[in-house]
C-alpha cells in the first residue's frame, strides 16, 4: 500500500507532466550558464543527460577539456533530471577551471526526471 505522500507526488507528477512536456517542446526551460571562455560558433556541442551521480560530472568535465585539436572549443549541455542534484552540479562547474578545450557549460534543471525523452531538448533546441 502507497504512503499518503507517495500518492500526492504521483497525482502532483500526473498533473504536471504535460505541462512539462509542453515547456520542454517549446525551449521554455532557463538554463544557468558557466562561459570560461568566449564560444565561438564553431563549438563543438555534446549533450549530456545526468541522473543521480553527481560525483561523475567532475571527471567528465576533466575529460572534455582534455580533448585535443577543438578548434573552436566544446559547449557542454547539461540536461539534470535529479532536482536535488542541481545545486551540486552548480557547484561543481562554478568551481571548475578548465585549461583546454571546454570553453563553456549550459545546465537545465527539470522539476522531474523526464526520462529518455528529456535528452533530445538539448539536440532540439542547437537545430532551431
Amino acid at each position: 500500500m502507497s504512503s499518503p505522500g507517495a500518492i500526492v507526488r504521483d497525482r502532483v507528477r500526473r498533473l504536471l507532466q504535460p505541462i512539462v512536456l509542453r515547456r520542454l517542446l517549446r525551449d521554455r526551460f532557463a538554463a544557468t550558464s558557466f562561459v570560461w571562455r568566449d564560444p565561438t560558433e564553431q563549438t563543438v556541442d555534446v549533450l549530456l543527460c545526468l541522473w543521480n551521480r553527481p560525483e561523475l560530472l567532475r571527471p567528465m568535465l576533466e575529460r572534455l577539456d582534455a580533448q585535443e585539436d577543438v578548434s573552436g572549443g566544446i559547449r557542454l549541455r547539461i540536461w539534470n533530471n535529479q532536482r536535488r542534484d542541481s545545486d551540486r552540479y552548480r557547484a561543481v562547474l562554478g568551481a571548475f577551471h578548465p585549461s583546454g578545450s571546454l570553453v563553456a557549460a549550459d545546465l537545465v534543471t527539470s522539476p522531474f526526471n523526464l526520462g529518455a525523452m528529456a535528452r533530445f531538448y538539448w539536440a532540439r533546441r542547437i537545430a532551431r
